[in-house]
């Protein structure tokens, strides 16, 4: 994609949480020319992210160089990439900067470039004498040396060794420095061609052409496996979706193929979330909920009867301690004057009555949590069903061809049912990550839960409508008026789907 597209987008655009673009584009072979998938008015601006391959980032590094090489008279690729590099890319600043004569000798030295001389080259009178190498102290000819600008020499075995070892770093690779002590001078491109053997050359090569994506605030690579496009933005820092040429779209900011686009959370939900699921500290608030300690020995013990006489049992590593469930006291000092085997009337002045409140609250909170994780795994299931079913639409398209004979432009409805299905599910996966925490947020509770029920509903029912069986649809007619009502469909979920991350959007 060489120019920026349409694509839905906040109007706010200032770089926070919820500024954005959202939504996707559908062509014609998600729908027919008459039946396209609306896009929201509200949210919209010209898209500002840029898909490139491998190709189009080298085209687009060597124009860069290209033009800063012209701009300011610098002699060689090498030393302007190198220069770029320690700017991680940035033109505009490194232009700003450097169109500052005081300040080149200054920049030249922190980006590790003593000159655009790439060799220290030796006087005639030097290339047969002796020369003995810092590095392994062996005595070789002058012509058997090199050096690069810094002036600091060894032989051409030392530099081969050294930078063989230092492409097995793969990545920084291409930060590698003069051997010397404290010397900041970097080792370019034309040292390692001149070096290493041309397999070794293709892994610094391939490391140097990525370090365009790599090391540039604006551009990241698509995380979707064997996917090798690269994204370039319009801003530092952005935290919103983006659509991969392959298809994938995910948060700029996590970059990360198993969370991908993860609206209408925000970063920080997803993160919080993340270490939710995770932690350890789980296990122990469920043991906190449904466990009590041996007054005792402090043994962990889960209440499986109606009685208040609990006994630790040793067969199962207590020490045999008999307790009240409720006040946790000795069970030789309760009976029927305490409230018999079901009751304790110590139980309210005891202090383990501010441990059970404790533990209360603290079972509140699984429910809670466990209400909206079974409903973020739903929609992540049906998420990955309706993936599957994207996968294998062309399969069903055939079959509708055969059985109901229709043109195959008729079926291409079901591309864009299945795509409008994945947008659906993973919002709503990530609506209940959102709903999670929406105590912190500015967004009315009983609106998100209104809108997200709607969108629910809706996303249900074009999923039944896309799963009829083929075996219910009885004829030609009945294709067609199958058809024309998914279609239908498809454009009122993808209406609900925009106005549900509006409303989220706005209430930030």
């Amino acid at each position: 994609m060489g120019n920026y597209d349409e694509y839905p987008y906040d109007e706010g655009g200032d770089g926070g949480e919820g500024d954005g673009d959202y939504g996707g584009d559908y062509g014609e072979e998600g729908l027919d020319s008459s039946q396209s998938l609306p896009k929201s008015k509200k949210l919209k601006r010209s898209r500002s992210f840029e898909v490139l391959d491998i190709k189009k980032v080298e085209s687009q590094t060597d124009s860069i160089l290209n033009e800063i090489m012209e701009m300011f008279g610098i002699p060689s690729k090498t030393a302007a990439s190198t220069l770029l590099r320690y700017y991680k890319w940035d033109k505009a600043r490194f232009i700003n900067d450097y169109s500052d004569d005081t300040k080149q000798d200054k920049i030249l030295q922190d980006a590790g470039v003593t000159s655009f001389e790439l060799e220290k080259t030796l006087d005639d009178d030097l290339i047969d004498k002796p020369f003995e190498c810092l590095i392994c102290l062996e005595e070789v000819s002058g012509r058997n040396t090199f050096a690069l600008s810094c002036g600091h020499r060894y032989c051409r075995d030392c530099w081969r060794a050294f930078l063989e070892v230092a492409i097995k770093s793969e990545a920084s690779c291409i930060w590698t420095r003069c051997p010397y002590p404290k010397c900041n001078e970097l080792v370019h491109e034309n040292a390692f061609q001149k070096f290493t053997t041309p397999a070794l050359y293709t892994i610094y090569e391939r490391q140097l052409s990525r370090s365009m994506v790599l090391e540039n605030s604006v551009a990241k690579f698509c995380p979707a496996p064997n996917c090798d496009n690269s994204i370039f933005v319009d801003r530092e820092n952005r935290r919103d979706p983006v659509v991969c040429d392959c298809g994938f779209a995910w948060c700029f900011m996590c970059s990360d193929y198993e969370i991908g686009d993860h609206t209408p959370a925000t970063c920080q939900d997803v993160e919080s979330w993340k270490r939710k699921a995770t932690d350890e500290s789980e296990n122990v608030k469920w043991m906190i909920a449904n466990t009590k300690k041996c007054p005792a020995c402090k043994s962990s013990i889960e209440k499986n009867g109606g009685c208040m006489h609990m006994t630790c049992r040793k067969e199962a590593g207590g020490c045999g301690f008999e307790f009240c469930w409720l006040c946790r006291g000795d069970w030789k000092e309760h009976g029927s004057s305490t409230g018999g085997y079901y009751n304790c009337n110590k139980y309210d002045a005891s202090a383990a009555k501010v441990e059970d409140d404790t533990a209360s609250k603290t079972k509140s909170e699984l429910d809670r949590y466990r209400f909206f994780y079974t409903r973020y795994e739903a929609h992540r299931d049906a998420l990955k069903i309706a993936s599957k079913q994207r996968q294998e639409t062309e399969q069903k398209a055939e079959e509708y061809t055969k059985a109901f004979r229709v043109r195959k432009e008729d079926t291409t409805f079901l591309i864009g049912a299945t795509e409008q299905l994945i947008l659906n599910r993973g919002i709503l996966k990530n609506s209940y990550i959102y709903g999670y925490f929406l105590s912190t947020k500015a967004v009315p509770k009983d609106l998100f839960e209104f809108s997200q029920e709607e969108l629910e509903k809706h996303t249900n029912h074009l999923s039944e409508l896309y799963e009829k069986p083929i075996a219910n649809i009885p004829s030609y007619d009945g294709f067609m008026s199958w058809r024309s009502e998914t279609i239908k469909y498809t454009t009122i979920v993808a209406n609900f789907r925009d106005k549900f991350v509006e409303a989220i959007v706005k209430g930030h």
